[in-house]
């Protein structure tokens, strides 16, 4: 018999949005696609 799984979507939705305001947090307001590179693959110049 297979398990029940059952999500509880308003913690999901209030996880993504945590996700991406700490995103936003860790990377600074006016993040560029190139400083989001470089904070990726630090290799790249």
């Amino acid at each position: 018999m297979h398990p029940q799984i059952h999500l509880n979507w308003v913690a999901v939705v209030v996880a993504v949005v945590a996700s991406f305001f700490f995103g936003w947090f860790w990377y600074g307001p006016a993040v560029s696609p190139r400083r989001h590179a470089r904070a990726i693959h630090p290799g790249l110049s």
